[in-house]
């Protein structure tokens, strides 16, 4: 049974029903799952578990970085920068990608979870080369 703990903005739903519809949310620490996450060329793995943090004040504070299971390293074993810190999530050791926004281009009033997917599919393809 797929958990739903938090109230998404309905926006922000839809999207996630369509493009992952096997995601979930967490009220212990409000996170949103995202499984069979699909992974670029250059890595390990082909899917992941992404976790998203939703911060308090959303979407007027931007969620910031990606936290991953199983873990993400590069086929060709280089190293990742600022990938090194796991968090405990629902029982499980996530890696954390810690990445974030320039001030100023998160617009709450157009941005959401799909703008943040993008932005993490991104920093996976940067990372991948």
């Amino acid at each position: 049974m797929l958990r739903k703990q938090i109230s998404m903005l309905t926006s922000d739903e839809e999207y996630l029903n369509g493009a992952f519809p096997q995601w979930e949310s967490l009220s212990d620490g409000n996170w949103v799952l995202l499984h069979d996450f699909p992974i670029p060329e250059g890595y390990k793995v082909r899917n992941a578990t992404v976790a998203i943090k939703i911060p308090g004040g959303y979407p007027t504070t931007a969620p910031d970085m990606a936290y991953f299971y199983p873990p993400i390293e590069r086929i060709d074993g280089a190293n990742i920068p600022a990938t090194q810190v796991t968090e405990c999530i629902d029982g499980t050791n996530y890696q954390r990608w810690s990445r974030h926004y320039r001030a100023g281009t998160w617009h709450p009033d157009e941005d959401g979870i799909a703008i943040h997917v993008m932005a993490i599919k991104d920093w996976l393809e940067r990372a991948a080369v």
